[in-house]
């Protein structure tokens, strides 16, 4: 066995885990040692402190981490997979089933719509969904129907998830009151300034995202011809209720009015684009009242008897093909108006 000195086993650490160091005498200091490999300093992110031991600062640094010691960027991964939008459509028509009544309805699969959930089918009502399978069919039993809900619900209806629905119910109408005295005449006032140019809003608005909401007199429904529905009366301006879809695309389309029976009601109504006249179908086989597909209503089967109050609404996807599309809401019928401060619509550009 060999023995080693103090000072050899001094010497043999020193180089073996610092290296070589080297010894400078004269300053302040009388001796300095100097480490190797720049250890007196450290890196340049992470510099050793003032008076503090080479393995302290090792600590430190396992401890903080080595911010220079950043490896390069790594590749670009793959493209997820396309999401799922959150509503869907109806891909086949049936029969409005009776309340409680479980049936399947068949869809554009979407993850979005799972067993327990409430959904909201445009122009039929609201379901609550039993099971579904990934081809998009899902079974649905019928918890509340709209008040004008119709036999058949067709193919391209909106299918949207929502909570459970509300209570539905309209109250009685209150009773006309009394016309007071008629006034005097007024004094005829000044002439007023010229007001600034009228805006384009008799053509409809071109907003991507908007809303429409009616004004000033109500609109009493002809059974001449499917007409576009308008509100006023000269020498009021005639505002016909229409927007314009600036861009081609899918658009969101949600449109609701009160409708008040005057006599024997009955109507057919919905949107119609008055730009690309191939884009509209006909609902009915007298083939004479075409409309956007999904857009389709009509007042049989509801509870739209004489001096009743009914709300109609209608949503669906309107797809224009061409740029700046005027899209209407069109009635023909008899023995009802739609009461202008009541209708709006609203629309939403999706794709």
């Amino acid at each position: 066995m060999i023995c080693e000195s103090l000072q050899s086993q001094i010497n043999n650490f020193t180089l073996a885990f610092f290296g070589d160091v080297t010894k400078t005498e004269g300053g302040d200091t009388g001796v300095v040692w100097n480490l190797p490999c720049g250890l007196d300093l450290g890196i340049p992110v992470t510099p050793r402190g003032p008076d503090e031991g080479v393995s302290c600062y090792f600590i430190r640094l396992f401890n903080d981490a080595i911010l220079e010691l950043q490896g390069a960027k790594g590749e670009t991964g793959a493209s997820g997979a396309n999401g799922f939008s959150g509503y869907t459509t109806l891909l086949a028509s049936f029969v409005q089933p009776s309340t409680s009544l479980a049936i399947i309805i068949v869809t554009q699969f979407t993850p979005a719509i799972r067993p327990g959930e409430y959904i909201f089918i445009s122009g039929s009502g609201w379901f609550r969904v039993i099971d579904f399978d990934n081809a998009g069919n899902i079974s649905v039993s019928l918890v509340q129907p709209m008040i004008a809900a119709g036999r058949v619900v067709p193919a391209g209806r909106i299918v949207t998830p929502v909570g459970p629905p509300g209570r539905n119910s309209t109250g009685r109408r209150g009773d006309t009151g009394q016309p007071g005295d008629r006034g005097d005449q007024g004094a005829k006032g000044e002439s007023g300034d010229q007001g600034p140019d009228g805006s384009s809003l008799l053509h409809g608005p071109t907003e991507q995202n908007g809303s429409l909401i009616g004004a000033n007199e109500d609109y009493t429904v002809a059974n001449t011809s499917l007409s576009v529905v308008t509100f006023g009366k000269a020498p009021n301006p005639v505002v016909p209720f229409q927007f314009v879809a600036p861009v081609a695309g899918k658009y969101l389309v949600r449109l609701v009015w009160l409708g008040y029976s005057t006599g024997t009601a009955s109507f057919v109504a919905g949107l119609f684009n008055n730009t690309d006249l191939s884009k509209n179908v006909s609902p009915d086989p007298a083939g004479t009242n075409k409309f956007l597909p999904g857009s389709y209503m009509n007042s049989l089967g509801s509870a739209f008897t004489v001096g009743t109050y009914v709300t109609f609404t209608i949503s669906c996807i309107v797809t224009t093909t061409s740029n700046f599309n005027t899209i209407q809401f069109r009635a023909v019928g008899s023995g009802c108006r739609f009461v202008a401060a009541n209708t709006n619509m609203t629309w939403v550009r999706v794709t």
